[in-house]
């Protein structure tokens, strides 16, 4: 009975009906591409950093998180290298030595990343090279130098 009335009272304005009908539609609609978007950016976010930087794994020292300091750093050599290579499901294996540091020039003071690397095996996996806007590539020399464009600009 009550069902029959309000199907009835539904179609007594038609134009008021369509028109929230529509509106319910159109909000879910929005609702569900705008969710879509999100979860494709989160999504985007996390392959883009893990392809371009961390990897789906890190080997750390043991204790480095309760002190991260680089005195807990491991030095992975060639052979424990080998190790994790043969993992099932892992493609490359890149050595990194990553600190922080205050970079300052004249009043200005900056915190700057200081990623220790090996040319070759970095652009393996991060293709840093192609990425390159202005200057060049590191070489196996010793003393090569990357420097992003913001800390460039101070210094």
């Amino acid at each position: 009975m009550y069902l029959t009335l309000s199907w009835r009272n539904l179609w007594r304005n038609k134009k008021r009906t369509l028109i929230a009908a529509a509106s319910v539609f159109l909000a879910v609609l929005v609702a569900v591409i705008m969710r879509s978007m999100q979860v494709g950016s989160y999504a985007y976010m996390i392959s883009s950093s893990v392809q371009f930087y961390t990897g789906y794994v890190q080997v750390q020292g043991n204790g480095y998180w309760e002190n991260r300091s680089l005195n807990n750093s491991i030095i992975l050599d060639e052979q424990q290298q080998g190790e994790i290579a043969q993992i099932p499901h892992v493609t490359s294996v890149v050595p990194r030595l990553e600190a922080f540091s205050l970079v300052s020039f004249g009043k200005v003071t900056k915190v700057a990343q200081i990623t220790g690397v090996n040319p070759t095996i970095e652009n393996n996996m991060t293709e840093l090279k192609k990425r390159l806007v202005q200057g060049r590539y590191l070489t196996e020399s010793p003393d090569g130098v990357l420097v992003a464009q913001g800390l460039a600009d101070l210094l």
